[in-house]
């Protein structure tokens, strides 16, 4: 038996077949350069008492800072929404953040010690941002917060 292989039904088949191989790596290309990053979730405290807002923001890697750096600092920043307050004062940065045995060492600044307008309460700004790092980030027991190397519930 012979198969023609020059037969129009042959060369409409690997037409289509050729299309669609085309459009797949096509459409790989477009998924590998438009990559946003990871989706992480941040919470934040509402201007009104006992809520919150809740706000999901793609980060992209950072060739500088590892993930937890690279959230912990957007977190730093505040939200997004107006009708949120801060977690520490406008002026607060990280200093430094490592985990070590399940333990999230994170060390900020002094600025973080001034009270201002639109700043929730040590307690619960500690809270919160250990909240937010758990739910982001797995295998995270506990965080420590010091404040320029001293922690922060030793002479403060």
């Amino acid at each position: 038996m012979k198969i023609n292989t020059n037969s129009k039904t042959n060369k409409i088949a690997f037409g289509v077949i050729g299309a669609i191989v085309l459009a797949f790596l096509i459409s790989l290309l477009v998924y590998a350069f438009s990559y946003k990053g990871n989706l992480r979730k941040f919470i934040f405290p509402s201007v009104d008492e006992g809520e919150y807002i809740v706000e999901r923001r793609y980060l992209r890697k950072n060739p500088v800072d590892d993930p937890i750096t690279v959230y912990v600092k957007e977190l730093l920043l505040g939200s997004e929404n107006e009708r949120t307050k801060y977690l520490f004062a406008k002026k607060t940065r990280l200093i430094s953040c490592f985990l070590a045995d399940g333990v999230l060492y994170v060390n900020l600044s002094e600025d973080m010690l001034n009270l201002g307008d639109n700043v929730i309460s040590f307690e619960e700004s500690t809270k919160l941002l250990t909240k937010n790092i758990k739910q982001n980030f797995n295998g995270i027991k506990s965080v420590e917060i010091y404040v320029d190397g001293k922690s922060m519930y030793d002479s403060y």
